[in-house]
């Protein structure tokens, strides 16, 4: 039970509860038995007050009166109490002794103490006064017990009862609530559990049903769920990224092959064109294979950046010149509007790799007579640069995986336009790795832009 949630919730609220019980009890009884102290001790003087009253209401006219003082005898006043009266010549004129032994031991049997462990006698000497002036004196005994009445004993003894009482409700309730609530917290925590024990045998098509009311609770199915997406994309990705990987590869390695065995059976001769295709395959296998590592590295923190202060406004007038050449061939229009001044903190070589690869798409995927827009400019924190294309756009359903390793939005004709399908992955890690960003914005058939941010 204890190596359980709902176990150990439970049994946190019996342990809170009595804890919280006892806490309680121990405070009622100290001031309880504070506050009862006070009582009997007020209750006792009033009693002392009262008897001598009585007895100074014997004395008349300078003299005391010998048969009313011993008519105190029969007076419930005197009840409980020894009583030695004398008057200013030392004569006694009252004399009471009571014998209570039996009524002590009853009232101590009553409140449940020992009757031998002993009563305090208390002796008290007044001085009686009339007019301020002393007529006598008195000796009044009694013990403490003498005003514990049956009602204060079962006053005692009921609010014990209530404490007792409450204890046992206290637990039982905790008891319930304990299970309520320990069922009502685990059941999404044990629902987690058996998530992802499914996710970790495969199964990626369960999911967790929120319907708690706490928002923690909420969050954690939440995460398993988004984690079961996440899982569930990777998992696309990877059985995507093998076949595409096995395409790229096997393309030129079938071209090699094919080749070769074509020169070997003497239908074709070895010549300058056959040894020409030979190394552009051979290059393209190095160059995805180049490419696929720099990820590994960049994902893995292997990268190491030289950072140095960068003027971008320059370096991107060099890679336009570059360009200039591929823009004029498909008659694409370049538009450019550079702010001057953009200096950023990164690595020359792979921001300008970066770049590069984004001109190259630009137009790849600009057609014949369109149009490419670069700008360039700066905010507090970062270099912005953007660089949009017209041409066909982007899916929406694509967006969220164009920077993915090897994706294509059209497998067919995006294989034909050349490349590895990897330079936008590329772009992505190396501009994160500066601490930057990078996102892509579309319209469809109409326009794509991507737009870049490095630190300052």
């Amino acid at each position: 039970m204890l190596n359980h949630l709902r176990g150990r919730i439970t049994i946190l609220m019996i342990v809170a509860s009595l804890i919280a019980v006892i806490t309680i009890a121990i405070i009622s009884n100290i001031t309880l038995s504070s506050k009862f102290d006070e009582y009997l001790t007020s209750q006792k003087q009033n009693r002392v007050d009262d008897v001598v009253d009585l007895i100074k209401n014997s004395y008349r006219e300078n003299n005391w009166d010998k048969s009313e003082i011993q008519n105190i005898k029969f007076s419930p006043v005197a009840k409980g109490f020894d009583i030695l009266v004398k008057n200013n010549q030392g004569d006694v004129i009252l004399s009471i002794t009571r014998n209570n032994s039996n009524m002590h031991e009853h009232m101590m049997d009553m409140m449940g103490m020992d009757s031998d462990s002993g009563d305090n006698y208390v002796v008290k000497k007044i001085d009686l006064k009339e007019n301020d002036k002393k007529i006598g004196e008195i000796e009044i005994g009694y013990s403490d017990s003498l005003v514990v009445g049956n009602r204060e004993i079962e006053f005692i003894k009921e609010i014990n009862k209530s404490i007792l009482y409450s204890a046992i409700i206290s637990i039982i309730v905790a008891i319930s609530l304990g299970v309520y609530f320990s069922k009502f917290i685990s059941k999404p925590i044990i629902d987690v559990k058996n998530t992802t024990n499914e996710l970790s045998h495969g199964n990626l098509d369960i999911s967790v049903e929120s319907r708690s009311k706490i928002e923690e609770l909420n969050q954690l199915t939440a995460s398993i769920n988004y984690l079961k997406e996440s899982l569930k994309t990777e998992n696309k990705l990877r059985k995507r990224l093998t076949s595409d990987i096995s395409h790229e590869l096997r393309t030129p390695l079938s071209i090699l092959k094919s080749h070769m065995e074509a020169i070997s059976d003497g239908i074709w001769e070895l010549d300058k064109e056959r040894i020409n295709i030979f190394q552009k395959e051979i290059d393209r296998l190095i160059l995805l294979v180049e490419q696929l590592k720099l990820l590994n590295n960049i994902r893995e923190h292997k990268m190491k950046l030289e950072l140095s202060k960068i003027d971008l406004n320059s370096m991107i007038e060099e890679i336009m010149d570059g360009f200039e050449i591929s823009f004029t061939k498909k008659h694409i229009k370049l538009e450019s509007n550079l702010k001057e001044d953009v200096y950023v903190l990164a690595d020359n070589n792979k921001i300008k790799q970066v770049l590069i690869n984004l001109f190259s798409n630009a137009v790849k995927f600009t057609p014949k007579n369109g149009k490419v827009n670069i700008y360039l400019d700066n905010d507090d924190k970062y270099g912005i640069f953007k660089i949009k294309n017209t041409g066909e756009g982007i899916d929406k359903k694509d967006m969220a995986h164009v920077f993915e390793r090897l994706y294509r939005t059209d497998l067919s004709r995006n294989r034909d336009r050349g490349g590895t399908g990897l330079g936008l992955s590329i772009v992505k890690e190396i501009i994160e790795a500066h601490d930057g960003y990078v996102k892509v914005e579309s319209e469809k058939e109409e326009w794509t832009e991507f737009i870049i941010a490095l630190p300052k």
